[in-house]
Formats: C-alpha cells, structure tokens, sequence
C-alpha cells in the first residue's frame, strides 16, 4: 500500500490545498484500498495489484467527474492573455512568439514503453556480454601458430577462429540493432518531447520504489564479479608459468607441459565473470531510464542529453551507438591482430590484444549505455 499511498501523494501535490480536495484525496485513498483489498484476495501479487489499481485510478482528469472536483483541479492555473501595448509602444513593435508546449505525456503510453523496455532487456544486455565473449575463439584456438606441428596440420586455424569472432559479432550487432528498431516509436519520450503529468510522475514513482531493491543487488553482484574478475588471469599465468615440461599426449598436453594453456584459460574466465557481471547489471538497469525521464526536471535533462548526441540520432537506447562503435572497433582489431601476429611472428602472444580489446569494448558499452539511459533511457 505504501506504493499506492506515494501515488497518490503525488497526484494531489500540485494542486491547492482546499477542504474539498483533501476530502476527494481521502475518497480516492478509499477506493484503491479496497481495489487493492479486492485484487489481492483474488489471488493478485502485490506488485500487480498496485499497477491494476494505478491503471484505473491514475487519471486524475477521468476521476474529477467522480469525485466532484473538476472546477477545483483548474483552480491555479496560470492563464495566458495578450498583453495591451504600453502607452509610446509603437504599433510594429515585435511582438513575442509564444512556444508551443510540448504534449502532456499519457499514462497508458509510458507504460507501453516501459513494456518494451523491459522486453527487450536481455537483448542489449545479452548482445554486450557476448560481444565481450567473441575473442574466446581466438585466445583458446588450440591449432594456434605457435605450436609449429600443429600449425602444418592445421594452417587455417586461426583464419577459422578469427571467422567465428567476426560472425559473432555481426549477430550480436544485429541484435542490438534489432532492439534499437523496436524502441524506436517511444523516441519522443526517450528524448523528453513531453510534458510531465501527474499520472505519470506518480508511477514513475511507484515503478522506482518496486524495482530499485532488485537493481541494487544486481548492482552488487555485478561489482562483485568484476572484482574477482582478474583472480583467474593471474592464477592461470602463475600455473603456466610453473607447468611441468613434460605431458601426456591428448587433451591434457594443452594444460600443461611445453604448450601449457593455463594462461589463456585464466583470460578467458575473466572475460566470463566481466561479461556476467554486465549481463546481470544491464538487465536491471531497464527501469532506471524510466524513471530518470519521468521526474521533475528529467524532461528538460533528456533533451539536453539527445542534443548531445546529434539531435538523438547517434544512440538509440544505447543499441545504435555500440553497434556503429563496434563496426569499427572488431574489424581494426582483426587488422590489428594479423599485422602483428604475421610481420613480427608474434602468435605466441598476439592473442593478447583479443582479451584486452574486449574488456576496453566491454567498459566502452557499459559507460554508453548507463549514460543514454541516465539521459531518457
């Protein structure tokens, strides 16, 4: 109920202080309780119960029929007159062009998008920790150059691994651009082309307090994962570096011996928690840019912040953005990689810059994302 109570708190803040109004606030206060009372003895989660009764009793303009206070909800409104010219003001003199409000934001909408929104979570999320995922292919190519028999047995190896990264990359890119697609009839309200309402304000409102304790512990979970991230990395480089030279044949001689792998399995499990951790903290984050956009003031800061991204034509929901980034970002690593690895005969440790380019990528689309999504999003 506490949810129910904050909306409706909101819904009357605005509005003057008059025995009529605080006598319809306590009227409404009694409806969605026993709305509430109803929906739960029915067998309604609370969090449903809550947005079924926001949902019926969130229009305040509906309700004002009901309740009787139609002629007090206007009550303090400015009004706009056109203002007489001052004596000695010259008939041509310029007058103001007044700026068309934006349209007020309507309830039912926000919450289609904040719909989609929370549809389409696992897709950015999912599509930024794979893209951090795609260098495994190439750290754990176990036909690599530097081991020269295996390099005759196998001389396309490497050429095969570095196809499976871009294909990866092309299919996590697709996705994001995807997603970007399905947000894209909500750009008004990413970019804050609205006026705010009470209705809206009021959910938003309850939205934050139902959502905030699972992106909290999201939150920590990630920071935890990201923290031990670089244990395994160092583990696996003081266990190769102490490999017995000599090993069996088969499967374990990549693990030790001669051609120890326990490095690149150590990078390859700091790439995993890395892109775990992302994975859990951007599929919680869906509601932070509902909420941000729907507060006082959060309008005018999605504006400012789509401005800065070229009119809001470079992000669309963090999706656009990375896509193009990446674009660019895996194909000059791949340039990077074989210019290094073949005119310096560097494959025994070129693979590094597969790792390293998929952290700084990993860092880059994280700090896009959570930054769009402060602006609207």
């Amino acid at each position: 109920m506490e949810a129910i109570l904050t909306y409706l708190d909101t819904m009357f803040a605005s509005l003057p202080q008059t025995p009529r109004l605080m006598e319809a606030k306590a009227e409404l206060r009694a409806m969605m309780e026993d709305k509430y009372t109803e929906l739960v003895s029915t067998g309604a989660s609370h969090n449903e119960a809550v947005g079924q009764v926001i949902t019926e009793f969130g229009n305040l303009d509906e309700l004002a029929p009901i309740l009787g206070i139609s002629s007090e909800l206007h009550l303090g409104a400015p009004t706009q007159t056109a203002a007489a010219p001052s004596p000695g003001t010259p008939d041509s003199a310029p007058t103001a062009i007044p700026v068309p409000a934006a349209p007020p934001v309507d309830l039912e909408r926000a919450q289609q998008w904040a719909a989609v929104l929370r549809a389409t979570r696992w897709q950015i999320a999912a599509g930024v920790a794979l893209l951090l995922l795609s260098p495994i292919s190439l750290v754990l190519n176990p036909f690599g150059p530097d081991d020269q028999i295996r390099a005759h047995q196998h001389p396309f190896g490497a050429a095969l691994s570095v196809g499976l990264t871009i294909v990866q990359v092309a299919c996590c890119v697709l996705v994001l651009v995807a997603r970007s697609q399905r947000l894209r009839p909500y750009r008004d309200l990413r970019d804050g082309h609205f006026t705010l309402t009470p209705e809206v304000q009021a959910w938003a409102a309850t939205l934050e307090q139902q959502e905030r304790p699972g992106r909290n512990r999201a939150f920590l979970v990630a920071m935890a994962l990201w923290i031990l991230s670089p244990i395994s990395t160092v583990v696996g480089g003081i266990l190769d570096e102490s490999a017995p030279m000599a090993a069996p044949f088969g499967p374990l001689e990549f693990w030790a011996g001669p051609h120890s792998r326990m490095l690149e399995l150590g990078v390859v499990l700091t790439l995993i928690l890395v892109a775990f951790g992302l994975l859990v903290w951007l599929a919680s984050s869906w509601s932070d840019r509902v909420t941000r956009v729907f507060t006082p003031g959060g309008a005018a800061k999605a504006r400012a912040e789509a401005g800065s991204w070229d009119g809001g034509n470079a992000d669309e929901s963090g999706g656009r953005f990375i896509g193009v980034i990446a674009s660019v970002w895996w194909p000059l690593t791949v340039v990077t990689y074989l210019v290094w690895s073949f005119l310096w005969n560097a494959w025994d440790r070129s693979w590094l810059i597969w790792p390293v380019s998929a952290l700084l990528f990993g860092a880059l689309s994280a700090v896009m994302t959570h930054r769009s999504g402060r602006g609207q999003h």
